[in-house]
């Protein structure tokens, strides 16, 4: 399993959504939804009392990003941890 089709699976992975000229991306409504919410809870936890999680939600404030864009970054961060712990050992 690689690190997109696990994002896909916990539901963190963003999906396309495109209609005539727009263009963009939409939440993923599907896989599996109490694993999305244990990932959600823990970016929630990071963004506010890790150093390493709160520094990166926010670099990515600073970037633009809106607080939800910045947390669902966080998560896909979060997600791509649990893989490499899960499958890479």
């Amino acid at each position: 399993m690689s690190k997109s089709q696990f994002a896909s699976y916990s539901g963190v992975a963003p999906v396309r959504n495109e209609s005539g000229l727009k263009q963009g991306h939409r939440n993923n409504h599907r896989g599996d939804r109490r694993l999305n919410s244990v990932i959600y809870s823990i970016s929630i936890c990071q963004s506010k009392y890790d150093p390493i999680g709160s520094n990166y939600y926010l670099k990515k404030l600073q970037e633009g990003k809106t607080k939800r864009h910045a947390r669902k970054c966080l998560s896909r961060m979060l997600c791509n941890q649990i893989w490499k712990i899960l499958f890479m050992n």
